[in-house]
């Protein structure tokens, strides 16, 4: 019996801690290729199996070639959330950073553009790798070996993960949600392109305010 149906959509986080904040990147990958694991919580343990070192698509070591070595990756997480919400599997990590430099300050970030082939300012993902290194920018502008780093996790971001035992095939891309989803394949686009933008840039709602 095959596994997960075509169009079914899973969820990657990778949630971590530096500079005393906690930290979550999402990433979400569709059903593109059936497994041959006929039960969900064994496809979802293949699915992460796959993208953890030493796996078919390794996203986790280059994530963290982009994090300062005060980071820490606390868990990679799992689950399966359309067409439901299923139970969330966790690896516990520990990883540290290992970009050549800590992080000063929490709130800057590189970012990676990730697009389909569709037109549109909603067929852009933006992924901004929390808490920069001290030495991945200077005057505003990212440096030559942070842009090297973030190509790479890009590149892996944009990739297809393939399950080492099921052989499922999960495509990575934007989901769009909707309230009433009328097909099941409408609201989710495959990334192919992606682009690192040149900037430093600032996230606020990591910005302590004044006098606080």
């Amino acid at each position: 019996m095959a596994g997960a149906p075509l169009g079914d959509i899973l969820q990657l986080r990778l949630k971590g801690t530096v500079n005393g904040q906690k930290t979550v990147t999402v990433q979400n990958f569709q059903v593109a290729f059936q497994s041959t694991i006929n039960d969900r919580g064994a496809e979802l343990a293949d699915f992460l199996v796959a993208i953890s070192p030493g796996g078919t698509l390794d996203i986790v070591t280059p994530y963290l070639a982009t994090m300062p070595t005060n980071y820490t990756l606390d868990t990679i997480e799992g689950q399966w959330v359309w067409p439901q919400r299923l139970v969330v599997q966790t690896i516990f990590s520990g990883a540290p950073g290992v970009f050549a430099a800590a992080s000063t300050a929490q709130n800057l970030h590189g970012t990676i553009l990730l697009r389909t082939v569709k037109a549109g300012r909603s067929q852009v993902q933006s992924i901004k790798p929390p808490a920069a290194p001290s030495t991945a920018y200077t005057g505003g502008l990212i440096t030559a070996g942070y842009r090297a780093v973030l190509a790479t996790l890009g590149a892996a971001l944009r990739s297809a993960a393939v399950g080492p035992i099921g052989a499922g095939v999960y495509d990575s891309g934007i989901w769009h949600k909707a309230i009433f989803p009328q097909t099941r394949f409408q609201n989710f686009d495959s990334v192919f392109t992606g682009v690192i933008q040149g900037e430093i840039r600032t996230q606020h709602r990591r910005t302590v305010g004044v006098g606080k």
